[in-house]
């Protein structure tokens, strides 16, 4: 079984700004599929980043059973955990196949193992992905990138999945099927995912847990049905919440400007 992360009282600056504040999170399990929300420049990315170790933390630590990320070097690290940015950019005129290789061979070297291949393929077959293997990745929709850059991340799986945003530039369909795809990362990997969300609709039909940052602090942290419809939530948005439940019997939540 992988082990829990473990967040304790990091905080990030940028230069003099603060940016987290003294953010811990409690275990999160193997097998979890978390949603990390609050309004913008509430810090999600950057909580992100500071797990995968792509910016310094002042203070706190990061570990993940026993092991404490914080202490690792950054090829160690990515073994470990894998990010997945919200924006996806290359100029690079390759396939979605040879990028997924490529993604695959990082920092092992020498020549692809039929074990890298079938990597390849099933990171391709997971994400629906086979019928655009020979098509190149420049070409493709904003959409289309996103899927490549998670299916990027699947070629050599890691105990621990973020993402950013990973749906905010498909349309319905192709978000549905995208967090239907982290959470069966999640349960068939045991792998722990969070992804930071704007839509709260779709963390409460996706997440098993939801994490909520405001001002480069964690406020609250709890299962979707009950910190969804919280006055902390909406008063970290500066909005009134409407909620009830669909048809399907989903949570589902408005959101509406409250009247002076």
């Amino acid at each position: 079984m992988n082990p829990s992360l473990t967040v304790e009282t990091i905080s990030v600056a940028y230069g003099p700004r603060r940016i987290l504040d003294d953010v811990s999170i409690a275990p999160c399990a193997p097998g979890a599929s978390i949603a990390l929300i609050g309004p913008n420049a509430a810090g999600k990315s950057t909580l992100l980043k500071a797990i995968a170790g792509l910016v310094p933390v002042q203070r706190g630590s990061i570990r993940l059973g026993d092991t404490r990320l914080t202490a690792m070097k950054s090829e160690a690290r990515a073994r470990l955990v894998r990010f997945v940015p919200q924006a996806y950019a290359t100029s690079a005129r390759l396939t979605v196949f040879e990028i997924l290789l490529v993604a695959r061979m990082c920092g092992v070297g020498g020549r692809p193992t039929r074990e890298d291949l079938a990597a390849v393929g099933k990171a391709l077959a997971r994400c629906a992905l086979e019928h655009l293997s020979d098509r190149c990745v420049a070409e493709l929709s904003g959409g289309q990138q996103q899927l490549v850059a998670l299916a990027q991340a699947l070629t050599r799986p890691a105990p621990v999945l973020l993402l950013d945003e990973p749906t905010s530039a498909l349309d319905i369909r192709n978000q549905l099927e995208a967090f239907a795809i982290l959470k069966r990362v999640a349960a068939e990997d045991g792998a722990i995912v969070i992804a930071a969300v704007h839509d709260l609709n779709l963390a409460a039909r996706h997440a098993d847990r939801v994490l909520l940052l405001g001002a480069g602090r964690l406020i609250a942290d709890g299962p979707p049905d009950a910190l969804l419809v919280s006055d902390a939530c909406a008063q970290v948005y500066g909005v009134g919440l409407a909620s009830g439940r669909t048809s399907r019997g989903s949570l589902a939540l408005e959101a509406y400007l409250p009247t002076a």
